[in-house]
């Protein structure tokens, strides 16, 4: 349930009419077996472009992708994007939301049951198995997503902004919750973000991205030891490393 990626040289370009526009440029990092990476940059730098691209959506104009050392090709098994519109669908309850990608993946009913009760467990939703997104709130709404996504055991998860459309304590018991999960099941995150302080708590690593057209700024190593609890973020440590990523993502932004 873990999985290398590797980023070599990758670049991409869009084409309208007879003018091209390069969107990313020279990218290149990798990010470790169960390794916590984040994303950072502002807006239009390409941070979501690059999610995709590791999703296998998209096709890079240059360079290589590989996932646990196999070329990405084509959206696969391995790799689940949790977006920030929680794309669940309305119609089905919690459970059957959660089951849906087991189902494709031709699981028997008794099979399915199980492993939706494993993991909407995991983000505690058990009592609202039965309901539909409808009658959640958004922050559960949110761990369904999740549920659904971690289900299907992917070796990586592609986490594009999933907590943005959140108030700030639900947004910061969400972060709580994806660390105690990512701390049972080490998958592979990457995760995108314009949230700093999210970044700094939750990651490994960080990458910082600037536009015109996208590339790799600057890489930060987050060195505070696991596990992490939420006065982390009133720590010298913590507020002297969120100083010097701002800076560098202030100079991305001044370009």
């Amino acid at each position: 349930m873990r999985s290398e990626i590797i980023v070599d040289k990758v670049s991409l370009q869009y084409y309208n009419g007879n003018e091209t526009i390069p969107a990313l440029a020279d990218i290149s990092f990798r990010i470790a077996l169960g390794e916590f990476c984040a994303i950072l940059g502002p807006s239009g730098c390409g941070k979501s472009t690059m999610i995709n691209l590791i999703a296998g959506f998209i096709t890079a104009t240059s360079g290589f992708i590989t996932v646990n050392g196999a070329p990405v090709s084509a959206p696969g098994p391995d790799r689940v994007v949790v977006a920030q519109d929680y794309s669940l669908f309305l119609w089905k309850t919690v459970r059957a939301n959660v089951e849906f990608g087991l189902k494709a993946r031709g699981l028997r009913a008794g099979e399915r049951r199980a492993m939706a009760q494993k993991y909407l467990d995991l983000v505690h939703l058990i009592p609202f198995a039965d309901n539909y997104p409808l009658e959640l709130s958004g922050g559960m709404r949110q761990r369904v997503a999740l549920a659904r996504a971690l289900a299907v055991e992917p070796a990586c998860l592609l986490m594009d902004e999933p907590l943005a459309a959140l108030d700030m304590q639900m947004r910061h018991y969400l972060q709580d919750e994806l660390l105690a999960i990512w701390t049972q099941t080490r998958q592979t995150i990457l995760l995108v973000t314009h949230d700093l302080d999210e970044a700094l708590y939750l990651a490994d690593c960080i990458l910082v991205m600037a536009a015109r057209p996208g590339h790799i700024r600057a890489t930060f190593t987050v060195p505070f030891p696991r596990p992490r609890s939420p006065d982390l973020r009133l720590t010298d440590g913590f507020q002297a490393l969120k100083r010097e990523v701002a800076m560098s993502l202030y100079a991305a932004v001044a370009g």
